[in-house]
């Protein structure tokens, strides 16, 4: 709050922790509201699979999201593809097929409810502009090789008014980037400068937390970053 960050919203908790801090402090003016997704629907083993608790099966999809509902859930998160922090786990592999996804995001919009989407394969962000998710987390465009930036999935993409969340804000500390985005980064920013020539709807985020190079708090280095490979830094903002 002190950096002007009225709501923040969390993607990715274990044991619902960050639905029942939202509950505790629900009433206090002194912090940001919080949306809270609870742990994400992933696979046996798949991209954040310690976070979810009981695994979830692709086949399972409707029961997850009805199950994260009955907690009090804000947002639907969902693992499409694989992702770089998870060993095993490869980002630009799916997890779900495009059925299991459709099911997922049939079932949590019938619920009210939105639907992030980590998503970082070409064809994980294929399944997920064609399913009609409400935001894409990530959206690197990766493939086995190197980047795909698909002209009919990118113009799809800007044109369904789809958030992309692209997640910066990586400081000095800590272990080097991921081996698989540091290979591909110079594509990745590419990428992005497509999408905002496209009229995408890209937000700058952050995937604070998730490693010792993306601590909290990171929210006004991330948007340096983006406006020093991307932008002008007012465009940002």
């Amino acid at each position: 709050l002190a950096g002007g960050v009225t709501t923040l919203q969390d993607l990715g908790d274990g044991g619902y922790s960050v639905v029942d801090v939202r509950e505790a402090t629900r009433c206090d003016r002194t912090l940001p509201r919080i949306l809270a997704s609870g742990p994400p629907i992933t696979t046996p083993g798949g991209h954040c699979h310690f976070l979810a608790g009981a695994q979830t099966r692709p086949d399972a999809v409707r029961a997850a999201v009805h199950e994260r509902a009955d907690r009090g859930v804000d947002v639907i998160k969902v693992m499409i593809s694989g992702g770089n922090v998870t060993p095993g786990s490869l980002p630009w592999q799916s997890q779900f097929d495009r059925d299991a996804v459709r099911h997922l995001v049939d079932a949590a919009h019938a619920l009210g409810l939105p639907v992030a989407a980590h998503a970082h394969g070409i064809g994980a962000v294929r399944d997920a502009v064609a399913c009609g998710v409400d935001s894409i987390e990530h959206c690197t465009f990766m493939s086995a090789d190197g980047v795909d930036h698909d002209g009919e999935v990118m113009r799809e993409l800007a044109a369904s008014g789809i958030v992309v969340r692209i997640t910066p804000g990586t400081t000095s500390a800590g272990p080097p980037m991921p081996p698989a985005l540091a290979a591909r980064f110079g594509q990745i920013i590419a990428g992005v400068r497509m999408l905002l020539e496209l009229g995408a709807r890209v937000v700058v985020s952050t995937d604070a937390g998730v490693s010792p190079n993306k601590p909290h708090d990171v929210m006004g280095l991330a948007v340096r970053q983006v406006g020093e490979h991307t932008a002008d830094p007012i465009d940002v903002l």
